[in-house]
């Protein structure tokens, strides 16, 4: 028999293993007390809905590393998404203690900002509110712009305001449109682009807090690319005191206000009226010419230039003789067709803007009644002689514009032509940066991944903000490469999948789907060092598809929002790197892609000379190395094209 003092360290080793194992019990021997093993612990015990031992084990992590981050490295190269205040926050939630839920998540959120923080912070907030029985006032919208009713004569145009609510802003719209933010706030700024149609369009915006109360404004903004309309109503020879001369009679008019008139050159006091009669006084002479100028106060110009000896002829014919009116008919004895006559629209070379200033006049020997350009309603007014001006949007590619017209006896007459319309090389889609979208990794089902990846490779299709790289073409890569999803997001794999998809940076996601609730993080990674450029995240307790498209819009959103269009100009340039105003106030980060280019020749109308638009030049590509308010450097791409950059040059992201 062995001495039993022997067995003495064997007991107490064997004690301090059972020890061990009660309290770190359940994980197979990997737990060494790391702060990750405490955080990985916390997890999988607070999906088994073991919240006391979860909310322990997070408040051991907390000790060991207390800061929320991206990105956090574990050992080696191993690095973890890492939220400790975050999941205590939602532990103390689900445990109905909402006053320390609230502690923890403005913690989490206030050190690195995620969806789901924000979606629990925002839960927790409403609960509280609850609980204080509190009565807050709807949330108030304040609109800097439109700031009412307004006619404006761009059709791009931003919405922008402020919503204020002691119930905490959650959702602001704009004509439906949700404005992408996670965390509820006591005030909200907004904006949103609109383009504007040629009818009056109604902006809404509606706002709601946490305790559900809404809000609505709503204005309305009138689209004006109508120059003043210039009606000439007769042109009669008269005779006084032995001296010919040309009465022109007529009215300028424009709902918007007449900012200025000249006629031949002298101006005219119009005092913004919306219409000024004309009764002009002209030297009859055979190359009588009369200029007639009028802007409105929007800047739109009207010109109307007359052969007053022509026009004298023209309106010689008098008007029609009614033959019989039958309801709403007029039968007339006039066939003749108005005539329209449209200012340089032959022979245009290709434009680089996107509008086209259509000028033109159509006459008649009765009464012109109508003027429509593609379609729409040029004017309201009528006369003999009209002339009239119109901004017309342009689309790419080729872009038919016609022009109608109706006398008072219903005859009809049209006239048509062609523009195309060019984007600038570096306007391009194609000069955007290119993004693929790796397939999604993570603990999920897999109809969820699929349809998750599907919905925002869409979605960042929808966008046009970016070139986004087919997935037949990603499938075929990978294919060729044999790698598994397992491999995807690793920096080696990743720097070739780019090189070889001519890619810019990936799209790497990973996705947590509990059935009950469905999380989605992406990483923007740059393919060139496979550095991480952005993460953005997206979460819902809702994992129905309609859910899950309306959560990819957002996460497109996101992404977007991280890589804004800008551009500025080149201050000072030398061989390897480029100094530009573009700085980091306008959201411009660390990795960006950006392209210097310089305006090509002008193209001018070949009649009127009036400028088309520029093409670009490309002169170089660079990535954003260093930013810094009010510059930013970027370091140049392509030896080949290095040279010849210069102090005031363009520079735009990619």
């Amino acid at each position: 028999m062995k001495p039993l003092f022997l067995l003495i360290p064997l007991c107490l080793c064997l004690a301090s293993c059972a020890g061990a194992e009660m309290k770190w019990g359940g994980d197979s021997g990997t737990f060494r007390g790391n702060w990750w093993n405490y955080y990985d612990r916390a997890l999988e015990r607070s999906a088994r809905g073991s919240l006391a031992d979860a909310v322990s084990d997070l408040e051991e992590a907390i000790a060991l590393r207390p800061d929320d981050t991206w990105r956090a490295r574990t050992y080696g190269m191993h690095m973890v998404d890492y939220f400790p205040h975050r999941e205590l926050g939602i532990a103390r939630f689900n445990q109905g203690d909402f006053a320390a839920a609230l502690q923890e998540l403005e913690a989490s959120v206030g050190q690195a900002e995620s969806a789901k923080g924000c979606y629990f912070l925002n839960k927790s907030r409403r609960e509280l509110l609850l609980k204080q029985g509190a009565q807050a006032a709807p949330p108030a919208i304040a609109m800097a712009f439109p700031p009412g009713d307004l006619t404006v004569r761009e059709s791009a145009i931003k919405v922008r305001g402020k919503v204020t609510g002691p119930g905490y802003v959650a959702r602001v719209a704009v004509n439906g449109v949700n404005i992408p933010f996670d965390l509820a706030r006591q005030e909200v700024q907004f904006e949103r682009d609109l383009t504007l149609t040629e009818a009056a369009d109604r902006i809404v915006v509606t706002a709601e807090d946490l305790l559900g109360n809404l809000a609505t404004t709503t204005v309305t903004v009138t689209l004006d690319q109508e120059g003043p309309l210039i009606a000439i109503e007769d042109v009669v020879a008269r005779t006084r005191d032995g001296r010919k001369y040309l009465l022109v009679t007529g009215q300028i008019s424009d709902a918007s206000g007449i900012r200025s008139v000249a006629l031949n050159g002298r101006p005219v006091v119009t005092g913004n009226a919306a219409a000024l009669p004309l009764a002009l006084e002209q030297e009859d002479s055979p190359d009588g010419k009369l200029v007639i100028r009028a802007e409105d106060t929007l800047g739109n110009v009207t010109l109307a230039e007359l052969d007053l000896p022509r026009t004298v002829a023209e309106f010689d014919g008098g008007p029609p003789v009614l033959v019989a009116f039958n309801g709403p008919g007029i039968f007339s004895s006039d066939r003749e067709k108005p005539v329209i006559r449209l200012k340089d629209t032959s022979n245009l070379p290709d434009l680089y803007i996107d509008k086209y200033y259509l000028e033109g006049e159509v006459s008649d020997n009765s009464r012109v009644d109508r003027i429509l350009v593609n379609g729409r309603e040029a004017t309201g007014k009528k006369g003999k002689k009209l002339f009239f001006s119109k901004l017309v949007d342009l689309k790419e590619g080729k872009n038919r514009i016609s022009v109608t017209a109706y006398d008072s006896g219903g005859n009809l007459a049209e006239e048509s032509f062609f523009v195309t319309r060019k984007i600038p090389a570096v306007m391009q889609q194609s000069s955007r940066m290119s993004l693929t979208v790796l397939p999604f990794d993570g603990k999920s089902r897999e109809t969820t991944a699929q349809l998750a990846a599907n919905y925002l490779m869409a979605a960042l299709v929808e966008q046009k903000r970016f070139t986004v790289v087919e997935r037949d073409k990603l499938e075929q890569v990978l294919s060729e490469l044999k790698l598994a999803k397992a491999k995807l997001t690793d920096p080696k794999h990743a720097l070739r999948i780019g090189r070889l998809l001519s890619a810019d940076a990936l799209v790497a996601s990973s996705i947590s789907d509990s059935g009950k609730s469905l999380e989605i993080v992406s990483r923007v990674i740059n393919a060139e060092t496979s550095e991480d450029m952005v993460f953005v995240d997206v979460f819902s307790e809702d994992g129905k598809e309609k859910s899950v498209r309306e959560l990819m819009t957002g996460l497109a959103a996101k992404i977007a929002r991280n890589f804004p269009m800008l551009e500025g100009i080149v201050v000072k340039a030398d061989q390897a790197e480029v100094l530009s105003d573009l700085a980091g106030e306008t959201g411009l980060h660390n990795g960006a892609g950006v392209i210097i280019y310089r305006r090509g020749p002008e193209i001018k109308h070949p009649a009127t000379g009036r400028s088309l638009g520029f093409d670009t030049v490309t002169l170089a590509e660079g990535r954003i190395e260093e930013v810094r308010k009010g510059f930013s450097k970027a370091r140049l791409l392509e030896k080949e094209k290095k040279q010849g950059i210069r102090a005031a040059d363009l520079i735009i992201t990619k």
